[in-house]
């Protein structure tokens, strides 16, 4: 019923376009087809090879599969003050998946971006519906609107000279579709947030922004990230057992200088408290209210011209060094306030494949930069018009160490020593490794990649990377000798029309 009601929408929207058009207004289309081919190796170890939680499972070391999706962004512009916009992804599809057995997996997630845009002359911009925004370079907070999911509420900004404000509210988790009969039917979570930009010299930007999430669900799938979940306080009934208070705020600049030298920073800090809920006395919850804080650190310097570019990055995100279940999450970093599209490298902070990867959810993947330190260094050349060369070298380590050398018991984790975190592998597979040692080594990583724009409008691109696993990756094998990880390969190839 959703699907055929975004069916309907877009027709009725295409429809009025047409119509309006007539008027003096102005319609276009734009969009991507794009097809994807990836292939991880050695994400995570056979199982035979381990003590393993689920044994008798086999977990192959690859896993390889496709995916494509059609997108399509339809913008209606009545005049320089009002404007409409839709984003529908009318294909998403999967297929080839070895690991979870997924052939031919069409998800024809249609899940549209849709917002009205209208500016009253001193007073500002309104933007009313689904949009995307990013503060700063998308370390504490942002949502490009890219994926599935994309911010739902209302904005404005307005600008004098150099200086702009933008205000927003945002509904990030809305949970009334599980029914008032549930005690959960109320526990959303609201977000508001506030960014001042300053322009006193051009090309370059200074950012002042902050905000507030009250999260009434947080241990569940809204701000928190179901970080909350994994500690003791996750009661018997599966029902969310916490709400919590977070603030966040931070600095962020970017610019050039002599049209050469570009510079990216960005220091955030988040901060807030988690309360138990109140329950129905049937329902049993263990657990105390529980400190939160965390922060990042991210610096960019790079050198470029018509024909290359070098650089070097450095990003360090706050890890975890209380244990799971203790009064505080003294440095938890939470980036999971939203979903953003900040890529370091190909596996340790990157894009990879999406949800159908092994590593997608895991400390190290996709927008999650908790408990990393790492240095890169990056070079970039033009070769011809139409090609693109990219490589680089990363060295990371876990801020805080990793392999808390336990499995079993719920009170085995919470008072063991030695991290508040697990085998790296833990975070995103679905099986508990025994860490052979507590260790920050987390390895380093070569990335090379090019893009090739075949035709206007049609480029191939391939991205490659091998990550060189750390003592961290060490783990204890069924037989009581020490195992060595190995290499993690990631490969992508995509072909994108964009038009």
């Amino acid at each position: 019923m959703k699907k055929l009601s975004t069916v309907a929408l877009v027709i009725v929207f295409v429809a009025s376009a047409f119509t309006f058009s007539a008027f003096a207004a102005e319609t276009t289309f734009t969009g991507t087809y794009r097809i994807r081919a990836y292939n991880e190796f050695n994400f995570d170890k056979k199982l035979e090879d381990t003590r393993a939680i689920f044994p008798g499972h086999d977990n192959a070391q690859h896993d390889g599969w496709f995916d494509q999706r059609f997108r399509l962004v339809i913008t209606h512009k009545r005049s320089e003050y009002l404007k409409a916009v839709i984003r529908i992804d009318i294909v998403e599809d999967t297929w080839g998946q070895q690991r979870n057995l997924r052939m031919n997996d069409s998800a024809a997630n249609f899940s549209p971006r849709a917002y009205l845009e209208f500016t009253f002359p001193k007073i500002g911009t309104f933007t009313v519906g689904k949009f995307s925004e990013t503060y700063g370079h998308g370390l504490a907070f942002s949502d490009s609107g890219s994926g599935t999911i994309s911010l739902t509420g209302a904005r404005w900004v307005n600008a004098w000279g150099p200086i702009s404000v933008s205000v927003l509210y945002a509904k990030v988790a809305d949970r009334v579709t599980i029914g008032s009969n549930n005690p959960e039917y109320n526990w959303d979570a609201n977000l508001y947030a506030m960014n001042l930009k300053i322009t006193l010299i051009e090309n370059n930007l200074v950012e002042l922004f902050g905000g507030y999430l009250q999260d009434n669900d947080s241990d569940g799938a809204s701000g928190l990230g179901g970080i909350l979940r994994n500690s003791w306080a996750w009661n018997s009934n599966g029902v969310g057992a916490y709400s919590a208070d977070i603030g966040f705020v931070g600095i962020a600049y970017t610019g050039t200088i002599a049209d050469m030298i570009e510079i990216m920073f960005e220091n955030s800090y988040i901060f807030g408290l988690a309360n138990p809920h109140v329950v129905p006395p049937t329902m049993t919850v263990v657990g105390r209210s529980t400190t939160i804080q965390g922060w990042n650190i991210y610096a960019d310097v790079s050198y470029y011209n018509n024909l290359l570019r070098v650089g070097a990055a450095f990003i360090m995100g706050s890890g975890q060094h209380h244990f799971w279940g203790i009064n505080q999450y003294q440095n938890l970093n939470m980036n999971y306030i939203s979903q953003d599209n900040f890529v370091l490298s190909n596996i340790l902070v990157g894009g990879g494949g999406g949800d159908n990867s092994i590593w997608w959810d895991g400390s190290f993947g996709q927008d999650n930069i908790e408990n990393i330190t790492a240095i890169k260094l990056y070079f970039e050349i033009n070769p011809i018009e139409k090609l693109t060369l990219t490589t680089s070298v990363t060295w990371a380590k876990w801020t805080e160490k990793v392999g808390r050398n336990t499995l079993g018991t719920r009170t085995a984790l919470v008072t063991s020593k030695g991290s508040a975190y697990r085998h790296p592998a833990a975070a995103y597979g679905n099986y508990n490794y025994q860490s052979w040692d507590t260790s920050d080594d987390l390895g380093w990583e070569i990335d090379f990649g090019f893009s090739y724009e075949i035709m206007e409008g049609l480029t191939y691109s391939f991205n490659m990377g091998v990550l060189f696993t750390g003592d961290s990756w060490d783990y204890e094998r069924a037989d009581g000798t020490r195992g060595d990880w190995g290499e993690i390969w990631s490969i992508t190839n995509a072909l994108t029309y964009t038009f």
